[in-house]
C-alpha cells in the first residue's frame, strides 16, 4: 500500500495537546489544568468537577439529539439524525426484491470556523462526502 493511501485512511492524530487518548476525561484534564494555571484564580478546581460537567453537557446533548433530531453548537457545527425511508432493494445475486425497513443516520455539518481551523492547522481541506438525505 501506498504512503498516502495509507495515511487517507487513518484518523489524524493529536498536535501534541493530549497526553493520553483525546476523550472526555482527557479533556477535562487539559481544562483544569488551564483554569488552575491562570494567575488571576485563586480557588482550585478539581478535575473530577470539570470531568462532571463534561459528561453532563454530553447527555444534555444526546436527550437533545434524541428528542429534536438536531442540535447546533454555534462554532462547531450541528449534528442531525437524517431518516433513510423505508424501500425495496435488489440483490442481484440472488435476483430477487427484499424489503429494507426505515433506518436513521447522523450527519455531522462542521461549522465553517472549525473548518478553516482544521484546514489552518493540517493544510488539509475537511470534505463532506455524504450529501443529506431528504
Amino acid at each position: 500500500m501506498k504512503e498516502e493511501e495509507k495515511n487517507h485512511r487513518t484518523t489524524p492524530q493529536p498536535l501534541g495537546r493530549y497526553t493520553g487518548r483525546p476523550d472526555i476525561e482527557e479533556m477535562a484534564r487539559i481544562i483544569a489544568n488551564d483554569l488552575n494555571d491562570d494567575d488571576a484564580n485563586d480557588r482550585h478546581i478539581p478535575i473530577s468537577l470539570v470531568s462532571q460537567i463534561g459528561f453532563k453537557f454530553l447527555q444534555l446533548f444526546e436527550d437533545a439529539l434524541i428528542e429534536h433530531g438536531d442540535v447546533l453548537m454555534q462554532g462547531f457545527g450541528s449534528i442531525r439524525v437524517d431518516t433513510i425511508k423505508a424501500h425495496r432493494h435488489y440483490n442481484p445475486d440472488k435476483d430477487e426484491y427484499f424489503n429494507v425497513p426505515e433506518t436513521f443516520k447522523f450527519d455531522f455539518t462542521p461549522h465553517m470556523k472549525l473548518r478553516q481551523n482544521f484546514k489552518k492547522a493540517r493544510g488539509v481541506e475537511v470534505v463532506h462526502d455524504t450529501p443529506p438525505t431528504n
